[in-house]
C-alpha cells in the first residue's frame, strides 16, 4: 500500500491555527487512504476465502454418490456420482433416433432415422465440407449440367429430325 502525503510552504501563517489545520488535513488524508487500502485487501481475501469454499463444496459434490432411489422413496442400490448421472445422461441423449433430414427425435418409421451423435457428425461434416469444396463442388455441378445440357439438346433435335424425315443433321 502506498501513502501520499502533499504539503505547500506558506509564509505568511497563524501557526497556531495553521498547524493544527495541517495536522488535521494529514490525518484525515491518511485515515481515508488506509481505509480504502484495508478495505480492497479485505474484499480480496474474502473473495478468496470463498471461492477456495466453494470450489471444495462443489468437488465434494461432484465426487459423492447421489443415492438412487424408487419412485416411493426407498434406497436401492450404492448410488452414482454426479459425474456419472451427467456422463449417462449424456450417452442416452446421444443414442435418441432422430429424423436425419432435420435432427428432430421421430416416431415414425422409416429409412431417414440415426441416433443423434450420428447425426451431429453427419451435419457437422457437412457443413465443413460445403464451406471447403463448396466452389468447387459448384463449379463441378455446372460443369455436368453444361455437359448435361448439351447431350440432351442433341438427343432431342435428333428425335425431331428422325420425326420430321430429315436425313442430315446439320452442324
Amino acid at each position: 500500500m502506498e501513502i501520499k502525503v502533499e504539503a505547500t510552504v506558506v509564509e505568511d501563517y497563524d501557526r497556531s491555527g495553521f498547524e493544527h489545520d495541517i495536522k488535521k488535513k494529514v490525518a484525515d488524508k491518511l485515515a481515508t487512504q488506509l481505509r480504502e487500502g484495508l478495505i480492497e485487501e479485505i474484499r480480496e481475501l474474502v473473495i478468496a476465502d470463498v471461492t477456495k469454499q466453494v470450489g471444495e463444496i462443489i468437488a465434494g459434490i461432484i465426487a459423492e454418490p447421489i443415492p438412487t432411489t424408487s419412485r416411493y422413496g426407498e434406497k436401492k442400490g450404492d448410488g452414482k456420482t454426479l459425474r456419472e448421472h451427467i456422463v449417462d445422461e449424456a450417452e442416452r441423449w446421444m443414442a435418441v433416433e432422430v429424423d436425419m433430414r432435420n435432427g428432430s427425435p421421430s416416431n415414425y418409421s422409416g429409412d431417414n432415422k440415426t441416433n443423434r451423435m450420428a447425426y451431429i457428425i453427419h451435419t457437422q461434416a457437412k457443413k465443413v465440407i460445403e464451406e471447403e469444396y463448396g466452389k468447387q463442388i459448384q463449379a463441378a455441378r455446372a460443369e455436368i449440367r453444361a455437359e448435361m445440357d448439351d447431350s440432351v439438346n442433341a438427343m432431342v433435335r435428333k428425335a425431331i429430325y428422325d420425326i420430321a424425315g430429315i436425313k442430315q443433321l446439320p452442324a
